[in-house]
This record gives structure tokens, sequence and C-alpha cells, in this order.
């Protein structure tokens, strides 16, 4: 009788066990581009820190652009909150861009494409797009 106390009871407090400790999650650093694994006390997880110019969760993602963005020239074509961008040269945006702007359109980055573009005076990328 005594034998299967020890059974039930062993059975039950297996899971209080302290977990066994495998390679550290960090022993082949998965951060990218010259990113630091650092594991998380107690978590069976790690966190990533991500050099200048790269981001992401394993520091997958290089930045488009440096210092106030004024030369970015890429490709993000969606808002923060996620609505699509309006081609610059949109029929919708004639009331909005002025002269200057449209004469100086190569220069600025624009044409017949929706990516965000930088702005003097404007702390981040920014495009035009219709909230339905």
């Amino acid at each position: 009788m005594i034998s299967k106390f020890c059974c039930i009871y062993l059975l039950l407090c297996s899971g209080f066990l302290p977990p066994r400790r495998g390679p550290s999650l960090c022993q082949q650093n998965p951060c990218l581009n010259g990113g630091i694994c650092a594991t998380a006390a107690y978590l069976n997880s790690f966190d990533c820190v991500c050099p200048d110019g790269f981001t992401g969760a394993l520091c997958e993602k290089k930045q488009c652009y440096r210092d106030s963005g004024a030369l970015y020239r890429g490709v993000a074509s969606v808002t923060v909150s996620g609505s699509s961008c309006l081609p610059w040269n949109s029929d919708l945006l004639f009331s909005e861009l002025t002269l200057e702007t449209v004469e100086s359109a190569a220069r600025r980055g624009l044409g017949e494409h929706a990516f965000c573009r930088f702005q003097t005076g404007i702390v981040c990328l920014w495009c035009f797009s219709i909230i339905l």
C-alpha cells in the first residue's frame, strides 16, 4: 500500500521539479547582422539587441532611412494605421500639392508611385491616404 502512495506522490510532484536545462537559446546566436542575443531569466525566450541601422525581432530588417529621413527612397506604402498610400500623381491630390511640389517632384522622390516620403517640418515619413 505504501508503494502505491509513493508512486502517486511522485507523479503529482513531478510537475514541481525544476525544468531541465538544455542548450542556451543564444548558444547559436539567432540574431542577424551583428545583433547580440540576450536570454530572459527563467523564461524560455530571448531578445536581440540590434546594432545601429537594423531592427526587428532578429535584427533582420534594415532601416530604410537615417537621420531625418530626407533622403529616404524606400518602398513603404502603408500608414501606421494600415491605410494604403495614394500615388503622388493621383488626381485626388490635385488641390493638395503645390506647384512648387509638382515642379520639384523628381528631387523629392515623388512620381507615379505611392511610397512614403519625407517633408521638411514633419518629423516622420508620410503619405496621403483615403480614410473610409
